[in-house]
């Protein structure tokens, strides 16, 4: 009986969701390994039906915060020697889908080529279609390899005086007239690097980036369902309502984004990480709680803040670890985000701690200027849940009779109960939360502790 239950604040819930391959907590949404073979490749562009069903979308406002805790206005500018890894996201989020992708340097990132992958056609396996996009990538990296072997070659021969090649008055290499081309621009791209093995490197680290513009479009599109909530529960929490962003990098709002190494939720909690925090068993998992996993990345964003002072460190430690960025500080000697992105690199601070910074600020100037990238940008409407708490234990087929015996909408409020919770055995225990229509009427299933509630929209 759902007369367990205790009735508490009024949160705003939604529905729907949609197949987005799972992110790492290492492997952010900006930072997908090379391998397709988890792609899933959802449309550039929303559906008719969401288009018609959504509401307006509103541009965030970012003003009065004063009282948040780390917050200026300009808190979070790209700071001074961060635009080109800035830029670069800017792209990947707004410019390129996931039947896109670009080979780059994961140092300088520049940009050497884009690929078109064919889209997934109904009908067709998604494990061929990712191994045919597998295919034109290594064919690509492959060839794009040998040319920069080639400009390694030619460079060896500069350096051994067996060619020559015209110098300016600053003795810097002008064109080579035998090079023209993407040969003469690959060339350009690491002209005035002091490497003498530099063509020979770049083309050891030769990166692939899938586009990210119809996750963030769809991202922008479920948040509808959130933000204002996890807006208020930051101010709140007197911490900055930028920071509500972060799971456009993390998971693009996906309920239902679990990683291989065990992350989950749109903020991508690890176990250890949320257990302080957040319900954990093999019957709830809070993590994958919208709402109730805000509530506890605000409380750790605060904690990170107060070990780590600037909020540049405090929202990179979200990927790497406040111990973590605290150690990269003490060896690099300086707190400056721009300069330890650039210049240090270790086995653990790797591509994706380099660039997590940079994915958030691209991410926030992404979506401030949706209308601009997007054609229609539009939220799912907002829906209203009355959350509640068992008073004792309760079996899954009783909260689904709350929702009218429908069990699909009861487990996209309640996403926090898992697989194995959802049993027709008693097993979500007492004090567990759970989100339940507002109008529901019939007391005989559950009991307000008090009629007063708290619309947190």
């Amino acid at each position: 009986m759902l007369a367990a239950l205790t009735a508490g604040a009024v949160f705003i819930y939604g529905l729907s969701f949609y197949p987005f391959e799972n992110q790492s907590p290492t492997e952010t949404a900006s930072d997908l390994p090379d391998s397709m073979s988890n792609v899933l490749a959802p449309t550039d562009h929303l559906t008719q039906d969401e288009v018609r069903e959504g509401v307006p979308w509103e541009e965030p406002s970012y003003d009065d915060q004063t009282d948040a805790l780390g917050w200026s206005e300009g808190v979070f500018d790209v700071p001074a020697g961060m635009e080109k890894r800035v830029e670069f996201w800017k792209l990947i989020y707004s410019n390129y889908t996931t039947d896109q992708g670009v080979l780059h340097d994961p140092v300088t990132l520049e940009i050497y080529e884009s690929l078109q992958f064919t889209p997934v056609r109904d009908g067709e396996s998604l494990g061929a279609n990712a191994r045919a996009r597998q295919k034109v990538i290594d064919a690509h990296r492959d060839a794009l390899n040998d040319r920069l072997l080639k400009l390694q070659a030619r460079l060896d021969q500069l350096r051994a005086g067996e060619i020559t090649t015209p110098f300016d008055d600053q003795k810097v290499a002008l064109a080579d007239p035998e090079l023209s081309g993407d040969d003469l621009r690959l060339w350009k791209i690491f002209e005035n690097t002091n490497d003498p093995a530099r063509y020979k490197k770049a083309a050891a680290r030769i990166r692939f980036q899938l586009g990210q513009r119809d996750k963030i479009l769809l991202g922008i599109y479920y948040s509808g369902r959130y933000l204002h909530t996890m807006e208020r529960i930051f101010r709140d929490e007197g911490l900055p309502i930028e920071l509500t962003r972060l799971p456009f990098v993390e998971s693009s709002f996906n309920t239902r984004a679990r990683s291989k190494v065990g992350a989950s939720g749109i903020w991508q909690f690890m176990r250890k990480t949320a257990r302080p925090y957040l319900k954990i068993s093999n019957d709830v998992d809070e993590r994958n709680d919208p709402l109730t996993s805000t509530i506890a990345a605000a409380k750790l964003m605060k904690s990170n803040f107060a070990m780590l002072r600037k909020w540049p460190l405090a929202v990179t430690a979200w990927n790497h670890g406040p111990s973590g960025v605290r150690n990269v500080v003490q060896k690099v000697g300086t707190d400056d985000i721009a300069q330890i992105t650039n210049t240090f690199t270790s086995r653990t601070f790797g591509f994706a701690s380099q660039n997590f910074y940079a994915c958030f600020l691209a991410v926030l100037e992404v979506e401030e200027a949706a209308r601009e990238h997007f054609a229609k940008p539009v939220w799912q409407p907002a829906l209203e849940s009355v959350e509640v708490r068992t008073r004792r234990y309760v079996a899954w087929p009783e909260v689904v009779k709350v929702f009218g015996g429908d069990d699909s909408k009861a487990q996209d409020f309640n996403p926090q109960i898992t697989q194995h919770g959802r049993s027709s055995k008693p097993r979500i225990g007492p004090g567990v939360r759970l989100h339940i229509p507002p109008e529901t009427e019939d007391l005989s299933w559950f009991q307000r502790a008090r009629t007063e509630s708290r619309d947190r929209r």
